[in-house]
């Protein structure tokens, strides 16, 4: 026999009394109940259907095998069930940080659902453009992104790229229009980051495009020139993963090369096996490879 899987394909199978059937109660393609089924009957060197233009029934070995499955399968929800609990017991404080983009487009949405499997895990997050030191004990997990972080005491593991790219209000490009390559930047209406914010290397970028370019606004937060953007006010260079959230704006042209950055999961190694923290990772993971796309921009809109 070769895994828990296989029998589960078994099972379903029987249940149905056929690949298909079986295929839709447990959310895949056919081909892959078919597939389990025959690597089960050849790990175990037993025919355990008979295969007829009606469907699958259930040859003398297959129905000895199915009580015997239906006991395993007790089992496993037992102790699926007993895992589920003692995941809802594990208990602790968490410290997480990162910059209020992330926080919003990332951390957020997951805190919700991760609140929901661990109820008594205390998470708080404290959002600062500040790289807070991880290894002196001032927070647990962080999300930078950027530069891969160097600094002892700490674990990093790249998550993925953060393309940038200009984007403007769609009513916007109804006035003025929108420019579809840097050459076309001269003459637009730009707005500037002051502070720690001038000097990200996207919003640093879009001022240098052009030389008479007019910078109309400027601002120390991204989600404020986000909300300049959308307002009309003129073009903002803003990070993909926020840029494509916004419905009344579009992407001026294809991301930039050399404006982007990563992003980075940083931990604390004295906290990274906790169990607490350890489940929060596991599960923070998770979250951002479901949200893959969206962190690298390949489902933006253009105009």
């Amino acid at each position: 026999m070769r895994d828990w899987d296989d029998l589960r394909h078994f099972l379903a199978v029987a249940r149905a009394g056929s690949t298909l059937g079986a295929a839709r109660s447990l959310g895949v393609n056919q081909t892959t109940c078919a597939r389990r089924v025959a690597a089960l009957e050849g790990s175990i060197g037993t025919q355990l259907f008979e295969r007829r233009q009606a469907g699958y029934r259930l040859t003398e070995a297959g129905a000895r095998l199915l009580a015997l499955a239906e006991r395993v399968e007790q089992e496993v929800r037992t102790l699926e069930g007993a895992l589920e609990a003692e995941r809802r017991m594990l208990s602790g404080r968490l410290r997480a940080t990162t910059n209020e983009s992330i926080a919003n487009a990332v951390l957020t949405p997951f805190l919700a659902r991760f609140r929901e499997t661990f109820p008594r895990i205390r998470v708080e997050v404290t959002i600062t453009d500040r790289a807070l030191e991880l290894a002196r004990g001032e927070a647990d997990v962080a999300l930078r992104a950027g530069r891969q972080p160097e600094a002892g005491g700490v674990a990093v593991r790249r998550i993925c790229h953060l393309p940038w790219t200009i984007y403007c209000a769609r009513d916007y490009a109804t006035r003025h229009g929108a420019p579809a390559s840097q050459v076309e930047i001269a003459g637009h209406a730009v707005i500037g980051g002051e502070g720690n914010v001038s000097e990200i290397a996207g919003v640093r970028w879009l001022e240098q495009a052009a030389p008479d370019v007019e910078v109309v606004s400027r601002s120390g937060s991204l989600t404020n020139m986000t909300a300049a953007a959308v307002a009309g006010l003129g073009l903002a260079a803003l990070p993909c993963m926020i840029g494509d959230r916004e419905p009344t704006l579009q992407r001026c042209f294809a991301p930039v090369p050399g404006i982007g950055g990563d992003l980075w999961l940083v931990v604390r190694e004295e906290a990274r096996e906790v169990p607490h923290v350890r489940a929060f990772l596991d599960a923070l993971v998770a979250h951002l490879a479901a949200v893959r796309s969206m962190l690298e921009g390949t489902t933006g809109r253009f105009g």
